[in-house]
């Protein structure tokens, strides 16, 4: 795995998980045990079934259609730097989460939902065990940029394992 750096590096540097272990690797977990922990976490399903209400019931979004993480990135920095009167005093959630319900058919701010729910988790009491892969990082926006990726990864991950398949 390639370090996230300032520069960016492109999400198809590693493949998109597509087994329990490939998972388990990204996230640098021991066992697949692990993974599937990750998997129940109740703000995961929780963040993935929000997701795939809005998005993956329109069977608009498949695994190839989802933004590389650089993409999610940016969105969610240019929604940070938003000027302070259009933010009237909101969390970058509560943003995103207004932009979801006036953006219901865009994919970016669903995308940019879940990214930002796994984050939180994952820096949580709870979720600080799934994080291992960050540690490897000194720099606080690296750890940033490595943790978005990996987001965008298992959302990548659960599409797949959830697409409906073609009649």
């Amino acid at each position: 795995m390639t370090t996230p750096l300032t520069s960016r590096t492109n999400k198809t540097a590693t493949e998109v998980p597509k087994s329990m272990g490939d998972l388990r690797a990204r996230f640098g977990l021991k066992n697949n045990s692990d993974a599937e922990a990750l998997l129940k976490a109740w703000p995961i399903k929780d963040a993935f079934h929000y997701y795939l209400n809005r998005c993956l019931s329109n069977q608009h979004s498949v695994v190839k259609e989802l933004p590389e993480w650089q993409e999610v990135d940016q969105y969610l920095l240019d929604m940070r730097m938003m000027p302070q009167d259009k933010r009237r005093d909101k969390s970058l959630k509560e943003l995103v989460e207004e932009e979801c319900f006036n953006a219901p058919y865009q994919l970016m701010p669903h995308v940019a939902l879940f990214v930002l729910r796994a984050e939180s988790f994952l820096q949580s009491d709870e979720g600080i065990r799934f994080d291992i892969a960050s540690q490897m990082y000194e720099t606080k926006q690296d750890k940033e940029f490595d943790r978005c990726w990996r987001s965008v990864d298992l959302l990548c991950f659960l599409v797949g394992r959830h697409r409906p398949n073609p009649a």
